[in-house]
This record gives C-alpha cells, structure tokens and sequence, in this order.
C-alpha cells in the first residue's frame, strides 16, 4: 500500500482528532473514507474493499476491540492499524493478538501516523502473491483464512493464523525472534515477555496434533525455522 490513492478506511469517534488524521492522509494521496461510528464502520469494512483500516479503540457505541474480532471472524484480512490511547505494552500485545497488524498511540504526531500506514504494506508486500499457501499437508488459504492439515480443518486464533502464514512464506529460512516482532506483530519494541515463544509454542503443539508433516524447528540463539516433520 502506497500512496498512490490508496482507499483507506477511518473509524474514529472523536470527530476533531477524525478529520486531523483525514487530512494528514488526504495530503499524503490517500482517500480516507471517515466514519464515527464501529458498526459503521464494521459495515463498511465488511461490504467495501479497502487498502487498510485504522480503527480506534475507544469508541462509544461499540468496543474497538470487539469490532476487530469481529473483522477477523468474518475473514476480513484488511489490514488493521489501531489507534488507542492506551499504550500499556499489554493492551498493545492484546490488540495485535486480536488481528491488529500495527498501532499507533494517542496523541497522533503525523510523520509517525504516515510511517505507520505506509508499513501496513508489509503483509502485501511479504513474497509470494498465490492465495493458498501449501507445505506437506498443510494448506493456508489467504482469502478464507482456513487451514487444512491433510483435508481436515484445523482452527488457529488470528495470530496463529498469522505466524503459520508468515513461516509458510518463509519456509526454510530461520526467522529471529525480532523479525517475528516486526513482521507478524508490526511493532519493533520488545514488550517484556515471551510472547513470541509462547504463541509460536502453540502454534507448533497444534499443527503436530493435528499431524502436520512440517514443523516448526527452534534454533537456539537463532530463532525459529518451518522444515519438513
């Protein structure tokens, strides 16, 4: 996602701070549709092809957090940047791990909103365009978000979906626990714990239930790396 009259999608009930950021994007040759409301906007995300979201958390008629859960329920893969005026690392960790794929925090300073939007191109960008991604007898469709391992469904949270999309796209090469941060979690700051350890874990004890012929290998000192079971 570029510049180059990008769509993008504002959800953001505060209308003074609403417009701010509609104009600082409209500058920059985005068209920056802005709604106040989350069932608005959940409709709008949900009928409408958008380049991205941003979407505020503290909205009054309807949570933040449950408008993007439910985004995701729904398969909408859009990505999403949240604007929260909370920046507790753990209610950061507990939006990206809803299916937020960046953040920004309260109060907006525009190069760092413009930088923010412009890295939402990340997950586009990531190599490999095809929407059904396959290893062994696993199988991530993009577009539906369903996973298969040999013809069965397996039921993965958004950010597992997103780490097996990501070692799927980068299969055999070691990925460090800071790519993971960047790429998956869209932040650079550590957040203090083994986030990263802990849903790769889970990540891995499921697709081996589930008899995946790959694994997801740890490397000690390195990080993590997707090779054949």
């Amino acid at each position: 996602m570029g510049s180059e009259s990008n769509t993008l999608l504002l959800i953001e009930d505060d209308e003074a701070v609403g417009l701010v950021i509609q104009r600082i994007l409209s500058r920059r040759g985005y068209v920056v549709e802005f709604v106040t409301s989350g069932r608005e906007g959940t409709r709008l995300a949900t009928e409408k092809p958008f380049d991205g979201i941003l979407l505020d958390l503290g909205l009054g008629d309807v949570n933040g957090m449950t408008v993007l859960r439910e985004l995701r329920r729904n398969h909408i893969t859009t990505p999403v940047l949240v604007i929260t005026g909370d920046g507790a690392e753990s209610s950061i960790v507990q939006a990206l791990d809803a299916g937020a794929d960046a953040y920004v925090v309260k109060p907006v300073r525009t190069e760092e909103l413009a930088a923010r939007v412009r890295a939402l191109a990340r997950r586009k960008d990531w190599p490999g365009e095809a929407q059904q991604l396959v290893a062994g007898n696993v199988a991530l469709n993009r577009l539906t978000r369903l996973v298969q391992v040999g013809g069965t469904p397996l039921s993965l949270s958004p950010r597992e979906f997103a780490l097996l999309e990501y070692f799927l796209l980068h299969s055999g090469e070691v990925m460090t626990r800071e790519q993971l941060l960047r790429d998956v979690w869209g932040t650079t700051f550590d957040p203090g714990t083994n986030v990263v350890d802990v849903h790769v874990g889970r990540l891995r004890r499921k697709i081996a239930g589930a008899g995946a012929s790959i694994r997801i290998e740890a490397r000690r000192g390195e990080g993590f790396v997707l090779a054949d079971a």
